[in-house]
């Protein structure tokens, strides 16, 4: 804990010439492809773990919808919120 607190009081000297606008831009942009791209390696990946390697994505998609639980379930209503 006094590591952290050392660090926060270090002073930084500007013997750099660095920008100082670093502050990193997350935009809210919902990329439908990259959403579509990421759930289809989820899919997969779902699959994988499962030792289901000759499975299509049809059988990889019901697989998991069927193996949602209520707790699971209610998560998902909690997150939509």
């Amino acid at each position: 804990m006094a590591w952290w607190e050392l660090l926060r009081n270090t002073e930084l000297k500007d013997s750099l010439d660095v920008d100082k606008n670093l502050i990193h831009d997350y935009s809210a942009k919902l990329n439908k492809e990259l959403m579509q791209t990421r759930f289809i390696n989820t899919l997969a990946a779902n699959a994988v773990y499962g030792q289901r390697l000759d499975t299509d994505f049809v059988e990889d998609l019901s697989d998991v919808l069927s193996n949602l639980n209520y707790n699971n379930a209610h998560k998902i209503n909690v997150m939509l919120l």
